[in-house]
């Protein structure tokens, strides 16, 4: 983020472009749909988005470790097959 001199101005955010925005909105929307008859990819999508650790999505969702990386695994592929990215941290 730059930093501008005029107090009362905000600073310009470079990331927060409509373009980028319009994007993110259309991918969210795409991986919504590729999951949308997952529950446990939708249960690890929401804890994600919530800023919740592997851990605390586990407990959460009575989700084992093993379930919670096979979850996580599939996701990437299908992501991956449909030419989507995942996001990074």
């Amino acid at each position: 983020m730059d930093v501008t001199d005029d107090p009362g101005k905000e600073p310009y955010d470079p990331t927060s472009n409509p373009e980028r925005s319009v994007i993110a909105i259309q991918e969210l929307a795409a991986i919504n749909e590729l999951f949308a008859d997952d529950d446990q990819a939708r249960q690890v999508i929401a804890g994600l988005h919530e800023g919740r650790s592997p851990e605390e999505i586990c407990a959460r969702h009575d989700m084992s470790k093993t379930a919670y990386d096979s979850t996580r695994r599939r996701m990437r592929r299908i992501l991956f097959r449909e030419g989507l990215r995942w996001p990074q941290p």
